[in-house]
């Protein structure tokens, strides 16, 4: 049987010399493709169940060249797509083109679905724009089409149809039809709820090319009333379907921050609570050769692993390898689940067919897949999708075997479209037979196949807060900020373990991390936003020296237990992420590069904090999947605070802890839910504007043990004659959310309105425009101090002045310029390069001045160490330099440092007049 199929494939491969490409892939629909054990039989692959398809020529822009599809723009679409039906997955079965009698052959569909008993399809489809320079743009809306009936209707009435873009639906088990979309209904409704007077839109994602598709779930009826997000990612949330344990796997794309953007696999609850990482943070140098993939398409198995397709964003002509992922067992390639650690071999992640299919970007001889849908009948197959390779070499299209695959040069050739075909793939003797033979210049994706499947049962989270409901909140618990992949780590400290952490061992001084810090991120309105009225077309100046990061908001602080837990309040529906930050109110570490969810009476709970740095090659515990996660540090407190911390905390009476509590919840449990009479401060788990510490553990009454000092760094302080802002409600928090927190209290830090008044503050002989500016008190010329000009006064004295929208102050401070010196007027100072021109004259160059500050934040700017007089991570030294540290207030010093620790921003508030725009 091993010769005739050697035999075989020696003749298709000898009978494709010298053929146009589109005879070539004619021919190869009866040829085995890439390892495959050969074809049986006139017409193989036959299923009794209907299968269902897109097909669509590929895109092309204006001038006929190809557009590589691209996984960060979903809204991408090709003219004269339609959906397809086939009654068996058979090539002598008749196509029936389901949508052609509304798309005309000018629209395109996609993201195909069928229900659990196999008797209905749902699926994407945008008409074309007649008038793409006038409104309203087409949008993508769901359709569905009975198979039976041959009713085919589109879901939503055309009025909720056009209130946004939407993709990828699939059924829920209770008829609900699960989708993305850019309407973002929820984070719509938020914006109404809060106090900065912006107006309602949906926001772009964090690259700012296309509004942010996350999920959402309707009634099958389509109705504006049932549709609720149940996401909130600043970028897209894609290719949900449902899991056979109910839950919901989608692959997100993780955006945030610079060098963060990849697509991993999450899954949610269909109510929205529970979101977690599934699996790949740490996995994506998977492909070829050890490029980096996405995970996209995901489809559950009828053994329990995941089927993905694996490929990068990018530069496949949309196709990749299609892969199988034990997620019971690992949450990367190489690192199993904690309870799994060292008892099993095998990877996580394997291909799941045997052809070799190149991912790295360069000819695929194999092909590739675009999708791929498991049969759930018991045979262990799969209908695929698959797109050959074509070379174009020379100007002369080749086929992609040698010897033009040797011949092909990337910087002057390039690999052609693929043209597609469907496959019957047998995972259980690798073999493939054709069922939809090939068409030259055709795409042929979104495969389905019509069969029932046993119903999911939907777990309710029975845990709501119902106060919270009402409330319009949830909570996080952190069981112990030490905790980090469950090893205690002192964070600099001199406790040796958390019990000396969390007792009188350790005053609250010598505690590195005091406080927690609630970021939001801040919605960025498309400046073609149809629904607004003169959207701003933000300039770059609007925002940081690092633009990927966006604007932000502070939600509120919380502090930080003795034991490192945190019990706190936070917004429902909205994305946010968290800092821990010293007694000054300064960042510690890296920033939280992931965006978190509540949604409203949810309590989110992690163990503690995790490394992504990978050490002595062990792969690091992705974030916040709790099966995932180490045991905790933090295992709580026993029948009493002082029995199980021996040098005790002496706490008062009421606040003794049952075991298991982390403090954080022996504070809520005794204060909220048992009600013994804790003062205000300690029952109160809602965040604050303001950074306030008040030590509620040490019994006053206890002679042995000395209360810890409070201390407060307010808004308020800069409030008043003399002070900064005028009135309360010009602070970046506004005055009532200073005295009682709310769901809406949010903190808008903008450098000209909040930062730069710093500068020119009367502070006496220590104003600091008096040194750090062009002249000095009589008028005369200076070089200033530390080469740092802070006054908006006399810049055309400065040589390295460069009017560009934003305060000569705040580039000074960012981003640096070069060393000025006196003579006779202000020079920027030139020095020997020790190189020489034509003319054998040394070439003199400026000497560039490093920026104190930077937007990775306070305590890596060395003007935070110059305004403390202390080394913290900026790694120069202050040695020479005249004290600072009694210049500015601490509240001063507060503001600065939550300024730069969330990126300083020029802006913070896309909406404000005052914004640079274009």
């Amino acid at each position: 049987m091993s010769s005739i199929l050697f035999q075989k494939r020696s003749i298709c491969s000898r009978a494709v010399y010298g053929i146009s490409v589109a005879l070539l892939l004619s021919m190869l629909s009866g040829c085995p493709t890439g390892g495959g054990e050969g074809v049986t039989g006139p017409d193989p692959g036959i299923i009794d169940f209907p299968i269902a398809y897109v097909k669509r020529p590929y895109p092309v822009d204006n001038q006929g060249n190809p557009v590589q599809p691209d996984l960060t723009d979903p809204v991408q679409a090709s003219v004269g797509g339609d959906l397809y039906l086939r009654t068996r997955a058979s090539q002598s079965t008749e196509e029936i083109n389901l949508t052609g009698a509304i798309t005309q052959g000018r629209g395109d569909v996609k993201d195909v679905d069928v229900s659990f008993d196999g008797s209905k399809l749902v699926f994407s489809l945008r008409l074309f724009d007649s008038d793409p320079n006038n409104p309203p743009t087409p949008r993508w809306n769901i359709y569905e089409y009975e198979i039976e009936t041959n009713q085919l209707r589109k879901v939503m009435s055309d009025t909720t149809s056009e209130l946004g873009d939407d993709l990828d639906p699939h059924y829920l088990p209770d008829g609900r039809i699960l989708f993305s979309s850019n309407r973002q209904i929820q984070s719509r409704a938020v914006l109404t709820t809060e106090s900065l007077n912006k107006p309602v839109f949906s926001a772009l994602d964090e690259n700012q090319d296309n509004k942010a598709f996350v999920l959402h779930v309707m009634d099958e009826d389509g109705s504006n009333g049932s549709i609720k997000q149940i996401t909130f990612n600043q970028s897209h949330d894609l290719d949900p379907v449902v899991l056979n344990s109910g839950e919901i796997v989608f692959s997100r794309w993780d955006n945030m921050g610079p060098g963060n953007g990849a697509m991993h696999l999450y899954k949610i609850m269909p109510d929205g609570t529970g979101q977690q990482l599934l699996y790949g943070g740490h996995s994506h140098a998977t492909g070829t050769n050890g490029s980096t993939v996405q995970f996209v398409n995901p489809r559950p198995m009828p053994n329990g692993r995941i089927m993905a397709i694996i490929q990068p964003f990018t530069g496949t002509f949309g196709g990749g390898d299609i892969v199988e992922i034990d997620v019971s067992s690992y949450l990367d390639n190489d690192q199993a689940l904690a309870s799994y650690a060292g008892s099993l071999t095998g990877p996580a992640q394997i291909a799941a067919t045997v052809n070799t299919i190149i991912t790295d970007g360069s000819p695929s001889p194999a092909g590739r897949y675009s999708s791929a849908y498991p049969l759930w009948d018991g045979t262990n197959r799969m209908l695929v999708s698959k797109g050959f390779c074509s070379l174009l070499v020379n100007g002369v299209e080749r086929a992609c075997i040698e010897p033009h695959l040797s011949d092909f040069d990337p910087a002057t050739d390039q690999e052609l479209p693929s043209s597609h075909s469907l496959w019957m793939y047998d995972l259980s003797n690798d073999t493939e037979k054709p069922v939809v033979p090939t068409e030259s210049g055709m795409m042929i994706t979104d495969v389905v196949v019509a069969q029932s499947r046993a119903l999911p049962t939907i777990t309710v989270n029975s845990a709501l807060d119902a106060g919270w409901v009402t409330e319009g909140v949830g909570a996080l618990h952190i069981r112990s900020v030490y905790d980090i992949d469950g090893t205690f780590n002192s964070r600099g400290a001199l406790a040796a373990n958390l019990t000396e952490m969390a007792t009188s061992e350790t005053p609250a001084a010598q505690r590195p991390v005091r406080f927690l810090r609630l970021v939001k991120a801040v919605g960025i309105p498309d400046p073609d936003d149809e629904e607004l009225v003169d959207p701003p077309d933000l300039a770059t100046e609007a925002f940081g020296p690092i633009r990927t990061m966006g604007m932000r908001e502070i939600l509120g602080y919380t502090p930080i237990e003795p034991d490192g837990s945190v019990i706190v309040k936070v917004p429902a529906d909205v994305a946010f992420t968290i800092e821990l930050l010293d007694e000054a109110g300064r960042r510690v570490g890296e920033p939280h590069n992931n965006w978190m969810q509540v949604r409203a009476g949810e309590t989110v709970e992690c163990a503690g904090c995790h490394t992504h740095q990978t050490q002595n090659g062990v792969t690091p515990l992705p974030h916040g999947r709790p099966d995932a996660q180490a045991d905790a540090v933090n295992q709580g407190v026993g029948l009493s605070l002082p029995t199980i911390l021996p040098t005790g905390l002496k706490t008062v009476p009421y606040l003794d802890g049952i075991s298991g509590e982390t403090l954080a919840r022996v504070r809520y449990n005794r204060c909220n839910v048992d009600l013994v009479g804790c003062s205000a401060t300690t029952a109160n788990i809602d965040p604050t504007v303001d950074l306030r510490y008040e030590d509620i553990w040490t019994d006053p009454n206890n002679m042995t043990v000395t209360v810890n000092a409070p201390f407060a760094y307010l808004y308020d302080d800069m409030v008043g004659p003399g002070e900064i802002y005028a009135t309360q409600d010009e602070a970046p928090a506004t005055g009532f959310c200073q005295s009682s927190w709310q769901k809406s209290c949010r903190t808008v830090i903008n450098y000209s309105a909040h930062i730069h008044p710093l500068w020119t503050k009367d502070r006496g002989a220590n104003t600091c425009t008096n040194c750090h500016s062009t002249r000095d008190a009589g008028n005369l010329l200076q070089v200033p101090a530390g080469q740092l000009n802070l006054s908006d006064a006399n810049l055309t004295d400065d040589p390295t002045f460069i009017d560009n929208g934003q305060e000569h102050a705040y580039r000074e401070l960012l981003f640096g310029d070069t060393e000025l010196t006196l003579n006779g007027t202000l020079e920027e100072l030139m020095i020997d390069s020790g190189q020489v021109d034509i003319n054998n004259n040394p070439i003199l160059v400026p000497v560039d001045v490093t920026p104190p500050m930077t937007a990775n934040g306070a305590r890596l700017s060395y003007f935070m160490e110059k305004m403390t007089n202390g080394e913290l991570d900026a790694g120069r030294s202050l040695s020479g330099n005249i004290d600072h540290s009694n210049f500015m207030t601490s509240a001063e010093l507060r503001l600065l440092s939550e300024w730069l620790d969330i990126g300083a921003q020029y802006y913070n508030n896309p909406f404000d007049p005052n914004v640079p725009v274009n």
